[in-house]
């Protein structure tokens, strides 16, 4: 999970979306769900779709 930790900061700071330092967790978490199942079937795909419904509110 740093990895994604990093990605998501790296992303943040490249286009200016301000991030707390008490939300990287719970963004990582949610971003990486969202694109690694996106593709899958069933409970998987569910789950991304939860994730982008979360990520976007």
């Amino acid at each position: 999970m740093k990895l994604q930790k990093v990605f998501l900061q790296t992303a943040c700071e490249w286009t200016g979306i301000p991030l707390k330092e008490n939300e990287i967790d719970k963004r990582a978490e949610q971003l990486s769900e969202l694109f690694e199942n996106a593709a899958s079937v069933g409970l998987q795909h569910w789950k991304s779709r939860r994730a982008r419904t979360n990520a976007e509110t």
